[in-house]
This record gives structure tokens, C-alpha cells and sequence, in this order.
């Protein structure tokens, strides 16, 4: 994801001449990307509906999904913020489909710039922040981290939280730019 992918026209061309299977393409190439989405299509139920963050890419997956959009990074915050309270966002996300999240933090991280300008209200995120802390529960973690893919993390949504979210919070990376931007001038102090 942060590499040219035309770089590896040798692998690709391997795969489009038939020397090499395209899963086995895929693992070698995305080992974490596809780990994560081999465990998704397995354990997942076939009605399952995924919206996906910090994560461009949404193929080969066998289940409805929702990528974010480089206009929409996080359309969860948007619900949040047409919600005046708990009862009314949980319906909100209710009425999407979703079923599941698949988060990738590094790639969320990376790309926070991206979420900053579009950043919902404190109160929007308080919302969230809640309905996550309550409804989602941490399904999956994949074993396989790697810089240039990030770390992948698949969780449950609308339950009563189950084993708990753990420590990410979609949607935050936004909010890491401005006091990123005061230490670069000298203007914070841990």
C-alpha cells in the first residue's frame, strides 16, 4: 500500500502467465492483508456486511463490504454526527447493515491528514467513542505485522461488546494532527 505495486511486474506477470497462483501471489505479496481476509471468508457469516477503515482495498473479500473513500475515510463519524444521542446512532448504524468492522490502525494512522479535515463535532465523537466501547467486540487480531501493511484487526459490531474493543478507536487519527503539528513548532509540551 505504500509501494508503487507496479514495481513487482515480474510477480504479476508470473500470475497472468499462469506460473503462479494468484492466492499464493496475494499471501506472498500481502501476507497480513491476506491472512486477515482468508480468516474473514472462513469465520464470517455468509450475511455478514464489513465496513472497512484505515483500509483501502476490499478485495478478495467473500462478504458484503463498505471501503472508505479517500471523500469519506470514516462515514461512521458522519452517522455520529446526525445523531443527537446514543439510542439515535445505534439505530443509525443498525440501518447500514453492518456487521462487522476491519480496521487496519497503521494505515489509519498513516493516512490521519486524510481524517483531520474532515473531523465531526467533540459531541459527535463522545457518540461514538460510547457506541464503540459498548457494542464492539474484538473478533480477530492478525498474527502477521509488517511496516509497509499495517496491522489488521476485525471486530463484531451491535453486540452487547462481548470481550471488548481493546484500545483502538476508529476514527481518533484525526484528532492526532493538530497537537502533532504544535510539537513541530515547538508550541507542546508532553
Amino acid at each position: 500500500q505504500f509501494t508503487d505495486p507496479a514495481l513487482d511486474q515480474p510477480g504479476r506477470l508470473r500470475v497472468a502467465g499462469g506460473l503462479e497462483r494468484p492466492s499464493s501471489y496475494f499471501g506472498r505479496r500481502l501476507p497480513g492483508y491476506a491472512h486477515t481476509i482468508r480468516w474473514t471468508n472462513d469465520h464470517l457469516p455468509r450475511g455478514a456486511r464489513v465496513i472497512f477503515h484505515g483500509e483501502l482495498r476490499s478485495i478478495p473479500l467473500d462478504r458484503r463490504g463498505t471501503p472508505p473513500t479517500l471523500a469519506e475515510p470514516a462515514g461512521f463519524l458522519r452517522l455520529a454526527a446526525a445523531s443527537r444521542d446514543l439510542r439515535q446512532l445505534a439505530i443509525r448504524i443498525r440501518q447500514t447493515g453492518a456487521t462487522h468492522l476491519l480496521a487496519n490502525r497503521t494505515t489509519a494512522v498513516f493516512r490521519r491528514h486524510d481524517h483531520a479535515a474532515l473531523l465531526p463535532s467533540f459531541h459527535a465523537f463522545e457518540l461514538w467513542s460510547a457506541w464503540w466501547r459498548r457494542h464492539a467486540s474484538l473478533v480477530y487480531e492478525s498474527p502477521i505485522f509488517t511496516a509497509r501493511e499495517g496491522a489488521h484487526y476485525v471486530y463484531a459490531l451491535g453486540g452487547d461488546g462481548g470481550r471488548g474493543p481493546g484500545p483502538l478507536l476508529p476514527g481518533m487519527e484525526g484528532w492526532l494532527v493538530e497537537p502533532e503539528r504544535l510539537a513541530a513548532a515547538g508550541r507542546w509540551a508532553p
